[in-house]
């Protein structure tokens, strides 16, 4: 995120079902990285995962309608 960030003067990353594949600690190191590297990122994830700490969550169903969380 960091090379792909700088180079391409990207600040947004989209990852799509990244919790499934990394642990709560990992996803907190993660979430302070981007908070250091001033990068906002969003997760797509297919199913409801528990929200880590300042994580904002929003679920779109099938209709596109955002459901409150």
């Amino acid at each position: 995120l960091r090379v792909h960030s700088r180079i391409c003067n990207i600040k947004i990353a989209i990852v799509v079902g990244l919790k499934n594949y990394l642990s709560e600690w990992e996803l907190i190191e993660l979430q302070k990285f981007i908070r250091y590297e001033n990068i906002r990122l969003i997760l797509i994830e297919s199913t409801h995962k528990p929200p880590i700490a300042d994580e904002k969550t929003w679920i779109i169903d099938k209709d596109k309608c955002i459901i409150a969380p």
